[in-house]
């Protein structure tokens, strides 16, 4: 008689951790994007900014918007 025993988790752990690493990429990614919205924005002008429509005061709201929709 061979008994054999495996050494594997348990589903619930493996999907937890799968969902822990597609959340980790999904906020690296938000990050970048908000980081790279704001770099661009901030780099313009105020009469550059104007010419698109937006007050330097709106570009951390623009930047979070742009980050949620990545």
């Amino acid at each position: 008689m061979t008994i054999s025993i495996a050494h594997s988790a348990p589903r619930s752990t493996v999907g937890f951790f799968t969902n822990l690493k597609q959340a980790f990429a999904r906020k690296m990614l938000e990050m970048h994007v908000y980081a790279q919205t704001r770099d661009e924005l901030e780099a313009m002008t105020d009469r550059e900014l104007a010419d698109i429509g937006i007050a330097r005061f709106m570009i951390g709201d623009i930047a979070s918007e742009a980050a949620r929709r990545a």
